[in-house]
Formats: C-alpha cells, structure tokens, sequence
C-alpha cells in the first residue's frame, strides 16, 4: 500500500508538475481565538452547503451532510458542543431553543450581508503570536 501511495503522488506531482504533498495546500488547521473570531468560522462552517448551493438556507436544518442539523437532536455525539460559540451568539443556551435562535441569526446574516465574508478570522495581533496568515 505505501508503494502504490508513493507512486501515485510521484506521478501526480510530475504531471502536475509541483512538488511535495499531494494535498499540502488544500487543507489547513487555524488556531481560531475564542470569541467572535469563533463564531465567524462556525458560521463559515455551517453557511458552506447553502453558500456551494448545495441546499437552501431555510432547507440547512435537514442537510444530512452537515453537522448543523445534529446540534437539534438531543442525543448528539458527545464531541459535538455548542457551550461557546452559542455564549457568543448572544448568550444563548446549548439546546433546541438556542439553536433556532442562532439559526435565525444566521439567515439573517447571509441575507443581509453575504459580501461580507472574513476568509480568515481573528486579529492581527492574536494571529502573530501563534501563526502568519497565508
């Protein structure tokens, strides 16, 4: 199996002609300060099927292919917390409740400023401690 990996990316790489990894600048792991710099890359996360038109804004509860409909059901997986991100929202509580709140902010803030998109979140200042934005 590591030889038949090694070759492919061997060969992609010289038909694409670039070096390294095959996916080495597709995917990124941000430190993301808490507070709202959060919420921004929450929201990023849960607006990206409606914003790939994948599925309608008041259709996103029932996308079964985003973790958005799952913080509604009361037995979720136990990583999935929603404590933060819903505290900045506006102090909202993690059940059914705060979620449609929240849900509700969020069609409000893709229909009134969709041009409005930070592509990466938080401070200078926070983010020259722990990495250089790209």
């Amino acid at each position: 199996m590591q030889w038949l990996q090694g070759s492919f990316a061997n060969r992609f790489n010289h038909f694409i002609k670039t070096p390294g990894h095959v996916f080495q600048s597709r995917y990124k792991a941000l430190v993301v300060e808490p507070g709202p710099s959060l919420l921004r890359v929450v929201n990023y996360i849960h607006l990206n099927p409606v914003r790939a038109n994948l599925c309608e804004l008041k259709a996103l509860k029932g996308y079964e292919l985003s973790s958005f409909p799952k913080f509604f059901e009361p037995d979720r997986w136990p990583h999935l917390t929603s404590e933060t991100w819903l505290g900045q929202s506006g102090d909202w509580s993690p059940d059914k409740a705060g979620m449609r709140r929240y849900q509700k902010q969020l069609e409000l803030a893709e229909v009134g400023r969709p041009a409005e998109r930070e592509v990466y979140p938080g401070r200078k200042a926070y983010l020259g401690k722990s990495q250089k934005p790209t």
